[in-house]
């Protein structure tokens, strides 16, 4: 069985959708369909005993959100167990993600990842945005739906995920998560603050705003792993090839806000893991900004590494890897 983006959307619509070891309904098929193409299907590799998918609702969106039970215990130095929320990147969905799931699964790590509102599944005007404040919603939305509350938690964030972790530690949502998340640790993968030709597109947003909704996107080569990247520009059904003129618009206003945060004094819990060739953010100003907003967080460099440090080839993914798990003090 083929799937389609409206076809699973419709099966969505009225129910979750689960993968087990159990015979398959028709839409489960169709799920199944989409894991594979993904690289998603977990059941079958014996990595988790139960994988589901389903929509959460956040304001006005929609939120396609998949959850992964891992098969076996934790191996975190403690034992204890341990449950990760990931936030994908710009023009990213779940199903870019299936390496660090799989390596997560591979430690008994329970694992949420849900598609931004205008990304993959999730509803909302394709790659746009209004305000980041959305993405604060649909964080708040996820955490509150899908992460159990005895359970330690990791958060990792991708490029604007990783932005919108920072934003949600710094933040009016930071006090909601700490009510809710049990003992968490924080991985920011090259993190977004200000872009690379960031004044380029500000000129860009200045001429178009109100005129166009978006402008040709350029598919930027930010990974070693030549097999990525071609599926992404070629093959991958849920990408979008227009860079919002709303979503520039709205980075254009969080930028300052974040800019002018307050210190996060508890911040010895956050990890930043930065690639030293990655051509999509302004790493060194942003590294240097966050360092200043979590003082008391590390920094890991990852050299010769990309932007798309969760897609990237093996080599530099292996060292990102071991970078995350001593982070999240996970056993190798």
């Amino acid at each position: 069985m083929f799937w389609d983006r409206d076809r699973l959307l419709l099966a969505l619509s009225t129910k979750k959708l689960q993968l087990s070891n159990k015979p398959q309904s028709h839409a489960g098929l169709l799920y199944k369909s989409y894991a594979e193409t993904y690289g998603l299907e977990f059941v079958s590799e014996g990595l988790a005993r139960e994988q589901s998918i389903r929509v959460v609702p956040s304001s006005e969106f929609d939120l396609v959100v998949q959850t992964f039970e891992p098969a076996q215990d934790s191996i975190t130095e403690d034992r204890e167990p341990v449950q990760a929320l990931i936030v994908h990147g710009y023009f990213d969905h779940s199903g870019l993600y299936h390496h660090l799931i799989r390596h997560l699964l591979q430690h008994g790590v329970r694992v949420v990842a849900f598609d931004l509102p205008g990304h993959g599944l999730s509803s909302g005007a394709r790659a746009a945005i209004g305000c980041f404040s959305q993405y604060q919603a649909a964080i708040k939305s996820v955490v509150n739906s899908e992460l159990h509350r005895d359970m330690r938690s990791f958060l990792i964030g991708q490029s604007t995920g990783g932005a919108i972790l920072a934003d949600a530690l710094s933040g009016d949502l930071r006090r909601e998560l700490e009510s809710h998340v049990h003992d968490w640790r924080v991985v920011l993968l090259a993190p977004l603050l200000r872009p690379v030709a960031w004044t380029k597109a500000l000129l860009m947003h200045s001429l178009l705003d109100g005129r166009r909704a978006y402008w040709p996107r350029k598919f930027m080569v930010n990974s070693h792993d030549d097999d990525f990247l071609t599926f992404i520009r070629d093959h991958d059904k849920l990408q979008h090839d227009g860079l919002s003129v709303d979503w520039v618009g709205a980075l254009r206003k969080w930028i300052p806000d974040m800019l002018a945060r307050a210190v996060v004094p508890d911040s010895e819990h956050v990890t930043i893991i930065q690639g030293t060739e990655d051509t999509t953010v302004d790493w060194r100003y942003n590294l240097a900004q966050y360092r200043k907003l979590f003082p008391l967080g590390s920094a890991v460099t990852i050299d010769g590494a990309g932007h798309h440090l969760v897609g990237e080839s093996e080599s530099y993914r292996q060292k990102v890897f071991a970078a995350l798990d001593r982070a999240l003090t996970l056993r190798s």
